[in-house]
């Protein structure tokens, strides 16, 4: 298939089941008309040996899910009469999303694994040297890292779980973050009259985390209203345009960009990116733009779902339930 993807047919849920173990899978599509015990059986084994292992489980409808099965959290329920076209795109997700969860939890046993390499109680110095060599080996970076455009789709995904503001930009600074490696994302909420607040902050804000800080204070404040105005995206050769001053020498030649995530006419939130030294990537401005609309229509969403329930998008903060787009 394209994009990497291979499919493999087998004759039974077991047999599924065993080729997970025999080798890394992805996804699994079950029909859950078949055997009940079986398929069940075959999740409690993927939880176990292979926890990555997506589940996608073909019914007639959701409900026909037993909840044995139902109980998993890697088990996704797709109806049968399902459109090709949407079938092919829950697919793609579901194997992008397993992917990830894999990639991060191997990142996270090879930091355990180099916290073991270097713990050296006699030398501190030389545990950072040694720690800084053995980073570079398994973490090469090429100059000028290619934002990962096809990936929007998993973004979309994660962001369609959550109603809570501030989850929503994490996730949507998390993801460019992976895309951009080296560079530093930011993102504000934006409540009425235009108020601002900062939301999320992630990346590489260089060593001097104070100096970091001022700098977002003043992009906020100098540069945000601006944009938030015009209604477009500014992007700079050098961060310190936004700013001015020589304040801020170790930002130097890192690219920038800030850009407003507008749906349905309404402003709900910003993003900035200080890119790393260098030229800014040929996809990163599209990309950018992307991230702004898959998560200014999940802000749009949310904030229906607030104005349903309490009449009015947040206006001003109060002492019992805090603002969190102001």
């Amino acid at each position: 298939m394209d994009e990497g993807f291979q499919i493999e047919m087998v004759p039974s849920a077991t047999r599924a089941g065993i080729r997970c173990v025999e080798q890394v899978v992805d996804a699994v599509l079950l029909d859950v008309t078949e055997d009940v015990v079986e398929v069940s059986n075959t999740a409690r084994l993927l939880q176990r040996v292979s926890k990555h292992t997506k589940i996608v489980v073909l019914c007639e409808s959701s409900q026909d899910v037993p909840p044995t099965l139902a109980a998993f959290e890697n088990v996704q329920r797709v109806v049968s009469d399902v459109s090709p076209n949407d079938f092919v795109r829950i697919m793609r997700t579901t194997v992008r999303v397993a992917r990830l969860s894999r990639e991060r939890h191997e990142r996270i046993d090879t930091l355990k694994s180099l916290a073991t390499q270097v713990h050296d109680e006699q030398n501190v110095t030389g545990d950072m040297e040694k720690l800084l060599s053995v980073l570079q080996e398994h973490s090469p970076r090429t100059p000028f890292p290619k934002l990962k455009l096809p990936e929007i789709s998993t973004l979309t995904e994660v962001l369609a779980r959550s109603l809570d503001p501030l989850t929503a930009s994490r996730a949507a600074v998390d993801f460019v973050e992976r895309c951009l490696p080296g560079a530093m994302i930011v993102s504000w909420l934006v409540g009425s009259d235009s108020r601002t607040g900062l939301a999320a902050c992630a990346g590489n804000g260089g060593s001097n985390a104070i100096l970091s800080a001022r700098l977002l204070s003043d992009v906020e404040t100098l540069q945000l209203p601006r944009v938030l105005s015009a209604d477009r995206a500014c992007v700079v050769d050098d961060v310190r345009q936004f700013v001015g001053g020589n304040d801020f020498q170790s930002f130097a030649q890192r690219w920038a960009m800030l850009a407003p995530c507008r749906a349905n006419g309404e402003c709900f939130a910003a993003i900035l990116i200080v890119g790393p030294v260098g030229s800014m990537p040929a996809q990163a401005e599209a990309g950018l733009g992307d991230v702004c609309q898959a998560l200014a229509t999940q802000l749009a969403f949310d904030a229906r779902i607030h104005r349903r329930i309490c009449g009015a998008w947040p206006s001003d903060s109060c002492e019992d339930e805090p603002d969190l787009f102001g």
